[in-house]
């Protein structure tokens, strides 16, 4: 899967969006382990990867792997050429929790560094919304688990996108009868929702969960619907 992403990137035939979506869902990262330990709070992993004791690692950078084998190819292109590893890494490890905790410190965010097809950097703006996307696939699975603190994640998030029309009033929908103001977690089902729309078509906006819902609350609507990417929609009632 994360060949076909990384080269279907490559080639042009998807977007930013669409790569951050699907490499943030992946579940068989491995990541440096005091990194993980720090992120899951737990020291037991399935697998630990240890080249030898001295070893390197910029430490404005994050160095993720998608797989085992990529970190072995990287163990042992480093010790070749260094005489030093790249530290212990451990893994399988979710994307969601890994990409949701990117430190704001960070220069870039490497990904299969000794790979030389599916080798990506991140830097600045891209790393920023590397950032923005771990945010919003961790509150998309907030709500589909029902967690207890779903409500504190939405208030506390910090780019919901809203489609506006010309008036600058909110777009809405008809969901089960209810009236509902359309808002969306991802770029990516913002605009899918836009491109089913006749013209003149609304524009995308972002909000504050803390902006947003206030001024949601003010309006004759029903609930609010959230589209949580190209196959998820929620009622929630006011």
């Amino acid at each position: 899967m994360t060949f076909d992403i990384i080269r279907a990137y490559s080639d042009q035939r998807i977007d930013l969006h669409q790569l951050l979506r699907a490499l943030i869902s992946h579940d068989g990262w491995f990541a440096p382990a005091e990194l993980a330990a720090t992120v899951f709070r737990r020291t037991d992993f399935e697998h630990l990867c240890i080249g030898t004791l001295q070893f390197r690692r910029p430490k404005d950078q994050l160095w993720l792997f998608t797989s085992i084998d990529e970190v072995s190819v990287a163990q042992q292109q480093s010790e070749a050429q260094t005489r030093k590893s790249i530290g212990p890494y451990v893994g399988p490890l979710s994307g969601v929790d890994l990409f949701e905790s990117l430190a704001a410190d960070l220069t870039a965010l490497r990904i299969n560094v000794s790979n030389p097809v599916e080798a990506l950097r991140f830097e600045g703006r891209f790393l920023h919304a590397a950032r923005l996307w771990g945010r919003a696939l961790a509150l998309e699975r907030a709500i589909d688990r029902r967690d207890s603190d779903q409500l504190v994640h939405m208030v506390g998030y910090d780019h919901f996108c809203v489609l506006a029309h010309s008036s600058h009033r909110l777009a809405t929908a008809s969901v089960g009868g209810s009236q509902a103001a359309m808002v969306f977690t991802a770029p990516d089902a913002a605009a899918l929702a836009i491109a089913g729309m006749p013209e003149p078509r609304p524009k995308i906006g972002t909000f504050t969960g803390r902006t947003l819902f206030p001024i949601i609350a003010a309006m004759q609507v029903d609930g609010v619907v959230l589209n949580l990417g190209p196959r998820l929609d929620e009622l929630l009632p006011r």
